[in-house]
């Protein structure tokens, strides 16, 4: 089995367990909990009982610790009083070997912290506890630097983050409605203007029917015009019901962007689609009820360049059905 049960009934809670839950909560948050009050005299440091927190772990300084850094003869060294937590060592029942107080110098600086991440296989974790200048007549410019871990801070900072999450979140959500808005635009554009397409290429075949049936009453006699007139005009006005929504029709809108009209005679599909060049594609695919092939028309808008003017070009195919 490659987990186990931390919280739970008859279940081992570990240390490290611990640490993370505290750690989290309390935003990586390190320092003096209560007491341990940091003093110093000529010679030493003195750290006062109490808790602090460090990396998770809770440490108790039961009685008042006193640290003396080593005497120097000469000259001037950058000193830092840290808590160490090395966990490549062991306790035992009776000794805490895993954390302890150390000093850090260096005759040219002050010397860098050690802290390495305890939840990813690091070891060592060190947290200020105060530096200071140490000469022959001891310990000078002191300065506490161990954190506070203060509650109200800790959440202070995460509401903080939120709000600034929450401020993220609704830049993208708005830069996204955006998009969308102006991807409706643009195919409700390139609708209208498909359907003004399609109305002139109506227009102008209409125009040379009509134009081709005058010419052709010249040339039949009465009965045959006639007939031939009252076909013609029973298949415009089928043609005019169909395309100007006088058919029963529904129209259906699908998420992807693609729109379905079906009636008693066949379903029309029409899909919309960029490509990277520019061009828009609208695929129109219609499916007859009866009949054993499928049509499709491919409408392809070239947008206009510095060298070419806006094109429109249509291609009309067949497929068997099924």
């Amino acid at each position: 089995m490659s987990f186990r049960g931390v919280t739970f009934n008859k279940q081992t809670c570990r240390s490290e367990d611990d640490a993370l839950i505290f750690d989290t909560f309390l935003n990586s948050a390190v320092g003096r909990v209560r007491g341990v009050a940091v003093t110093y005299d000529d010679e030493s440091i003195y750290i006062a009982p109490g808790y602090f927190m460090t990396y998770g772990r809770l440490v108790n300084v039961v009685g008042t610790e006193t640290l003396t850094p080593e005497a120097i003869a000469t000259g001037t060294q950058y000193n830092r009083l840290v808590f160490t937590i090395d966990l490549s060592l062991e306790n035992t029942a009776s000794e805490f070997n895993q954390g302890y107080f150390e000093f850090l110098s260096s005759y040219d600086e002050y010397p860098s912290l050690t802290q390495e991440d305890l939840f990813d296989g690091g070891t060592v974790f060190q947290i200020p506890i105060c530096k200071f200048e140490l000469t022959v007549d001891g310990i000078q410019s002191f300065v506490e630097d161990m954190g506070v871990v203060n509650i109200s801070e800790v959440w202070a900072t995460i509401e903080d983050d939120l709000a600034e999450y929450r401020s993220q979140f609704a830049d993208v959500f708005a830069q996204y409605e955006s998009d969308i808005a102006a991807s409706k635009a643009q195919a409700e554009a390139d609708c209208e203007s498909l359907v003004s397409d399609f109305s002139d290429y109506e227009t102008k075949q209409k125009e040379d029917l009509l134009a081709w049936l005058e010419e052709m009453k010249g040339i039949l006699d009465e009965d045959t015009a006639g007939n031939l007139q009252n076909e013609i005009d029973a298949l415009a006005q089928d043609v005019f019901e169909r395309y100007y929504g006088l058919k029963t029709t529904t129209t259906e809108f699908l998420s992807d962007g693609s729109i379905v009209q079906s009636n008693e005679e066949a379903v029309v599909t029409t899909v919309f689609e960029t490509l990277s060049t520019g061009e828009k594609i609208i695929t129109e695919t219609v499916a007859p009820a009866e009949g054993a092939y499928n049509y499709v028309k491919t409408t392809t808008i070239t947008p206009a360049t510095s060298t070419a003017n806006k094109t429109i070009t249509e291609t009309y195919t067949s497929t068997i059905k099924g």
